[in-house]
C-alpha cells in the first residue's frame, strides 16, 4: 500500500497503521507481518472482551484480553481492558458477589 486510503499520507508496505490519521493499513501478507483475517480476529476477540466487561462477566473477559496478549502482548489497549477488568472482578469478589 503506498498511500493511506483515508488521508492520503504516504505509507510504508510494513505499515499497519497510517501515522498521519491512524488508520488501521492492511499489511502484506509477508513474513512477520499481520494478516487481514488475523486483525478482523483480534478485533473480534477484543469485541467480545468489551461485552464481556459490559454485562459484568469479568472473568470471561480477562479469558478474552489474556487470549489476545499471548499474540500480542504490547497491546495497550488490550492491556488497559484487561486491567479494568481484573479490577471489576477484584471489587465484585471482595464484596461476595458472583460475576
Amino acid at each position: 500500500m503506498d498511500k493511506c486510503p483515508k488521508c492520503n499520507k504516504r505509507a510504508q508496505p510494513d505499515d499497519l497503521f497510517c501515522g498521519q490519521c491512524g488508520f488501521r493499513l492492511f499489511a502484506h501478507n509477508k513474513k512477520g507481518s499481520i494478516t487481514q483475517h488475523e486483525l478482523k480476529i483480534n478485533d473480534i476477540r477484543f469485541n467480545l472482551g468489551i461485552i464481556y466487561l459490559k454485562k459484568k462477566a469479568y472473568d470471561r473477559a480477562i479469558e478474552v484480553f489474556s487470549k489476545i496478549l499471548e499474540e500480542k502482548p504490547n497491546n495497550e489497549k488490550v492491556i488497559e481492558m484487561l486491567r479494568i477488568a481484573e479490577n471489576e472482578d477484584k471489587k465484585v469478589k471482595g464484596n461476595g458477589h458472583n460475576g
